[in-house]
């Protein structure tokens, strides 16, 4: 059985930490929302591919559209993954030992969400080798320059872009988790805020899309594309938003009992 490493007594090293926060996904849950995390992607890739794509006037990085918009499918499990790792141990009270060995909490909150959001980052990263794999060859076959779209710069930033997208979500799902103490609650705070922002700015104004966190969201999936708003002032605004949801779970953990 894995342990937590204690430096001294200052309390666990950094390494130890993020392993502690790692271990908490080797769980039935934790394996079947990362596999879940690649493969719902991948079946919406193939399911695109077999549906097929209309090619004309499309060149570069336009081609591999169905590869670059199923990568941000991987945020849909993203978050659920990051309030895992950050809510649920509080939740059940397997927490306890971490703050023992680590009284500072916020170390153990900042680690669970540095950690969240590795994680999501590397499934979003292993999809799009595995949606490459199955992707390109489909495409070739299809009389798509696979050459021609590697080659455009675009492909490479919108999928950095893509991957940014889902390590933030699981930042987001791990700070809220933290925050709410479990699983259920970052997910309804999540697809609420997603219903009503649409539905009252659609309403309201459709100017105000710009303060809206998921059409910012859905700005940093195209940093190469001309929209309405500006690139850098989505990132500002989705930095922002990161750093004041994961301050309120700093506070709030610092302030309540472990259990």
């Amino acid at each position: 059985m894995s342990t937590v490493t204690v430096a001294g007594p200052t309390g666990t090293s950094t390494r130890g930490l993020l392993g502690a926060h790692w271990l908490m996904l080797r769980t039935r849950g934790g394996l079947i929302l990362l596999a879940l995390g690649v493969l719902v992607p991948l079946a919406m890739l193939v399911l695109v591919l077999l549906t097929g794509q209309q090619t004309f006037d499309v060149d570069g990085a336009d081609l591999a559209d169905p590869l670059i918009n199923t990568t941000v499918a991987c945020a849909l499990f993203a978050p659920l993954l990051g309030a895992m790792i950050g809510g649920s141990p509080f939740r059940h009270g397997t927490i306890v030992p971490l703050l023992l060995a680590e009284p500072r909490r916020t170390r153990v909150v900042l680690a669970a969400v540095l950690v969240a959001g590795g994680v999501a980052a590397m499934s979003a990263v292993l999809y799009i080798l595995l949606g490459s794999a199955v992707a390109l060859p489909w495409l070739a076959n299809q009389g798509v320059p696979v050459g021609e779209v590697l080659a455009d710069p675009a492909l490479w930033w919108r999928l950095l872009g893509s991957t940014a997208v889902v390590a933030v979500t699981g930042m987001f799902g791990a700070a809220l988790g933290a925050l709410l103490r479990g699983l259920l609650g970052p997910v309804l705070v999540l697809v609420g805020s997603f219903i009503v922002e649409g539905s009252v700015i659609a309403y309201v104004n459709d100017e105000w899309f710009r303060w809206s966190l998921w059409a910012n969201l859905v700005v940093l999936t195209e940093p190469t594309a001309e929209l309405s708003v500006p690139f850098w002032q989505s990132v500002l605004f989705v930095v922002g938003v990161l750093a004041a949801v994961v301050a309120a779970a700093l506070v709030s953990t610092t302030r309540r009992d472990a259990a």
